[in-house]
């Protein structure tokens, strides 16, 4: 059916390393990678409708995978323009709930409203979950609080989370295509001392925000490689003099010269005697 839808106390002497890291938890902030690539969708499994030149209009025009809006149809009411769901509420051929239906000012038992209206709604759904299209399936059902709340439960077993009608849903339209592509990611350290897993093709800066925006804790930490080959971790929201500055004030007795500085310092003759 379619749905009714920072500082620290911590010191810089947290995050000496000397090249001894602490494990990390990994969490999952609700990134998602570039669009992928979506299959056809099996067409309301083989089954024809009075209403398939609608749904091929629709899903030209708003992109969406062949076959898409004819099997939400078929699941939703099969393929009945005055279906109502007694126990949601869910009315019209595509299923929408009242308040969507008022959102999208249309009424649900007019098959070319309902049929326009559903893929707007996916093809939003799809655009908002990154080409993702079993999470924009599971919004349209479920509504997307529900959905993101399972990935950031579950991380990729998200569909575990959902409701077993929902589930089913996404199974019964995508014919088992449940997953989205596996994308490579690599890790963000963060002040929580927890770990940000990030898809290539998201920025350090663009995750940090993502995560942000999704209510997590997200002070990044850097590392700023130091002469003696060690590496010193420091917080977003402190900049490397002042970090240094602290660590040196912290531990005099260790060495806290930087890479940069040594090497500058070797390009012009002028190496110190490194304690």
């Amino acid at each position: 059916m379619a749905n009714e839808n920072a500082g620290t106390s911590q010191g810089i002497d947290s995050f000496l390393s000397m090249g001894q890291y602490a494990p990390e938890q990994d969490i999952n902030a609700l990134l998602t990678p570039k669009p992928q690539e979506q299959q056809p969708v099996p067409s309301a499994q083989g089954r024809s409708s009075p209403y398939d030149e609608l749904f091929q209009k629709a899903e030209a025009k708003y992109g969406l995978p062949a076959g898409v809006l004819s099997s939400i149809g078929f699941t939703e009411s099969s393929f009945n323009p005055n279906a109502v769901n007694k126990t949601s509420g869910a009315a019209g051929l595509m299923g929408f709930m009242p308040r969507t239906a008022k959102e999208y000012g249309i009424n649900p038992n007019i098959p070319d409203e309902a049929v326009d209206a559903a893929g707007k709604k996916v093809a939003g759904l799809r655009k908002y979950y990154n080409g993702d299209m079993a999470k924009a399936l599971a919004g349209y059902n479920a509504g997307e609080r529900r959905v993101n709340n399972a990935v950031r439960t579950a991380g990729d077993d998200w569909i575990s989370k959902l409701r077993p009608e929902t589930q089913d849903y996404i199974t019964k339209i995508l014919g088992g295509q449940t997953q989205a592509p596996q994308v490579e990611t690599y890790d963000i350290p963060l002040l929580s001392g927890k770990t940000l897993k990030v898809p290539t093709s998201i920025s350090r800066e663009d995750a940090l925000a993502e995560a942000k925006a999704n209510g997590i804790d997200a002070i990044g930490l850097r590392e700023l490689p130091l002469a003696n080959g060690s590496k010193l971790r420091i917080p977003d929201n402190i900049t490397d003099e002042d970090a240094l500055a602290e660590a040196k004030g912290l531990h005099p007795d260790l060495d806290f010269t930087t890479q940069a500085e040594a090497e500058l310092a070797k390009k012009h003759e002028l190496i110190p005697a490194f304690k």
